[in-house]
């Protein structure tokens, strides 16, 4: 769900002037903390995870919106958090 709050709010702050932009934008990056560090800390490389993330998250469907990170390694570092149950 980071990421894609990360990714509203990036969206967001495209609409908005000034240092609020900065702060939206700022924010919006510091949520992607969670996902990177579960990735480390699962051993996985955290850079490709957080590139397939936002790959996912800014797909126009809403088909990526649940895509978060998998620490079983069994999708390739991403997979569908819903269905697999993680909240």
């Amino acid at each position: 769900i980071e990421m894609e709050l990360s990714s509203v709010l990036r969206k967001h702050s495209r609409t908005i002037e000034g240092k609020q932009q900065l702060i939206i934008n700022s924010f919006a990056k510091a949520l992607e903390i969670i996902p990177r560090q579960l990735a480390d800390n699962a051993g996985i490389d955290s850079t490709d995870v957080l590139n397939r993330l936002r790959k996912e998250h800014s797909a126009a469907s809403d088909a990526g919106r649940w895509m978060g990170v998998d620490v079983l390694c069994e999708g390739g570092g991403t997979c569908d958090t819903f269905l697999a149950g993680v909240w």
